[in-house]
């Protein structure tokens, strides 16, 4: 993800502003912006981390921009429609017909559920359930997704036993 953007990551990225920005997207936007990501899960799921945090890919200093971003808040109307469009993402995704490997759809999944995770405005136990979501596709891809660790440090929180159990 901290790479220099491959120019197949740039080019999905470009879809997907085009299809995501700046209003909610159509059904038939998500259906293409879910179809760019799973064809070639490597781009697509990168580029997704730029259009997330708002950054070109094709900037020079993307990679170092998208590191800094995600360690400050983005903005309430940024946050709001990032949550809104990987909910509505992670929701299509779980009944789309889509021809591609399992390990694909699952790894797409849990990027949508762990950036609406991380952009919820419900608070940290809504950002927990929709993590426990993610976990229940593919718990070892989610320990180790960058996102994750993003979900829990945006909501001002710490994962502790009490909450995991509970």
């Amino acid at each position: 993800m901290l790479t220099t953007p491959s120019p197949d990551t740039r080019t999905a990225a470009k879809v997907l502003q085009s299809v995501l920005d700046p209003r909610p997207p159509a059904f038939a936007d998500l259906r293409y912006a879910h179809l760019v990501l799973t064809e070639d899960p490597t781009a697509g799921i990168d580029a997704f981390h730029y259009w997330a945090a708002g950054i070109d890919p094709s900037e020079p200093d993307a990679p170092v921009r998208l590191a800094r971003d995600l360690l400050t808040a983005p903005s309430r109307a940024r946050a709001e429609h990032v949550y809104q469009v990987c909910r509505a993402l992670a929701d299509y995704s779980a009944t789309a017909a889509v021809d591609v490997p399992r390990a694909s759809l699952d790894a797409v999944r849990v990027t949508y559920l762990l950036w609406a995770a991380a952009m919820t405005p419900d608070g940290p136990a809504h950002a927990l359930a929709l993590c426990a979501e993610a976990g229940d596709i593919d718990v070892l891809r989610v320990a180790s997704h960058p996102v994750f660790a993003l979900a829990v440090r945006r909501m001002g929180t710490g994962i502790n036993d009490q909450e995991v159990q509970g």
